[in-house]
């Protein structure tokens, strides 16, 4: 089964690589300025592409962090309703778990 899944994974990269210099080729025979300038432009447009990638992940982990804090705190609340009536907590745990979501949206923006 592996043996045939790496077959297959090299042979699709030989002929995407194929299919590559064929369109490169077909470019350059079309307009060989236009192919110049695009090849030009395709490593700055990489290089973009993954500094934005990168700032997105950090992005969704900002915000999936504190969305756990604020889910934590509500399940906590939650799970101990009693004691939180019991000492009138209610208005403090309210206020606190919506300064917890407001965290989460300043983090979107």
């Amino acid at each position: 089964v592996l043996q045939n899944a790496i077959t297959v994974n090299i042979s699709m990269l030989c002929r995407a690589f194929l299919q590559l210099l064929g369109a490169i080729g077909m470019c350059f025979y079309t307009s060989w300025k236009l192919t110049l300038l695009i090849l030009s432009v395709i490593p700055v447009i990489i290089f973009f592409g993954i500094f934005y990638g990168r700032y997105i992940r950090d992005m969704s982990t900002q915000v999936q962090d504190a969305l756990a804090a604020s889910t934590a705190f509500a399940e906590e609340v939650i799970s101990s309703m009693q004691t939180v009536r019991g000492f009138c907590g209610e208005k403090f745990s309210t206020k606190f778990y919506n300064e917890k979501l407001w965290s989460t949206y300043e983090v979107q923006k």
